[in-house]
């Protein structure tokens, strides 16, 4: 077995639950992402999607999985690293949006507090018993929502103790995982290495996004700022206009006047209706956002 899934036959899989029952088959598929048939691939991607994120919930399957997530990500002998990152993705944020930026991480798990592993072991039986589950019993229903938090707070953490691996990612030759790892770090504690890996980022097509986890990162590291300033005087248009968001985003009233003129020239730009990886607002909406935090709009 890889070292890359050192550890994987020491856990319970069978005692865990995703989407559609116990994840017996987690090992096989974990080992089979390493497959060098892309069929067998796909399958057991499917499967640990399921597992770890569906439908906008989290599962007891899901904190588990995450480390061997990351650790076949960080292997760069790995086929299909953009899609494994793209499970990673779903089980750490799921469908959060920027807007809940600043992430805080002990409000939006709160109402996990106080759920007991018999009021887990309740909901399990609930959903995965011979029984049909009873849409009128309100007590389920609260403990089901309680254990859905907690799961989504479990695989959270279980990425957040893992923040300086993710950071190493920034310059991946692959920009379609460093843009995604980029992100993904707006959502977890900021650490020296993650914002060093941020602001140390080359590559055009990442810096975008690295620019966008910036803009939200409460670090008062003056680097930041004058990181962001020096690129809003860049070429490249989308590592300019971000830059400026940015500083919009982390200065108020006091950006630098040469960035406010970048966003007042793109807010009616059309060529910027475009996606930025790792983002799901289009980069004219992060204009307009800036704007809107300005009181220009």
């Amino acid at each position: 077995m890889s070292v890359v899934l050192d550890g994987v036959d020491e856990i319970a899989w069978e005692r865990l639950h995703g989407a559609y029952g116990a994840v017996e088959r987690m090992p096989e598929c974990l080992r089979a992402l390493r497959s060098d048939d892309k069929a067998v691939r796909d399958e057991a991607r499917d499967y640990v999607w399921d597992a770890v994120y569906h439908q906008g919930t989290r599962w007891q399957a899901s904190a588990p999985t995450v480390p061997f997530l990351i650790a076949l990500i960080d292997d760069p002998s790995i086929q299909d690293r953009r899609a494994i990152a793209s499970v990673l993705d779903g089980a750490v944020t799921g469908d959060r949006r920027d807007d809940e930026l600043p992430f805080d991480a002990d409000k939006a798990f709160a109402d996990a507090d106080g759920l007991t592993e018999a009021g887990e072991a309740r909901v399990i039986a609930a959903v995965y018993g011979d029984e049909p589950l009873d849409d009128a019993d309100e007590e389920i229903i609260e403990l089901g929502d309680m254990a859905a938090v907690m799961w989504e707070r479990n695989a959270w953490r279980a990425a957040a103790e893992r923040v300086d691996t993710i950071a190493g990612w920034v310059n991946d030759p692959d920009s379609e995982v460093a843009a995604r790892a980029a992100a993904l770090l707006a959502w977890l504690p900021a650490t020296p290495r993650s914002v060093d890996a941020l602001l140390q980022a080359s590559d055009p097509a990442v810096v975008a996004s690295t620019n966008l986890t910036l803009a939200h990162l409460p670090d008062a590291d003056p680097r930041i700022d004058r990181h962001l300033q020096q690129l809003s005087e860049s070429a490249d248009r989308a590592i300019a206009v971000t830059a400026a968001v940015a500083l919009a985003y982390r200065l108020g009233e006091a950006i630098p006047g040469t960035a406010l003129t970048i966003l007042i020239d793109a807010k009616d730009d059309p060529q910027l209706a475009v996606g930025i990886t790792g983002w799901s607002r289009p980069l004219l909406g992060f204009v307009s956002l800036a704007l809107q935090r300005l009181r220009l709009s």
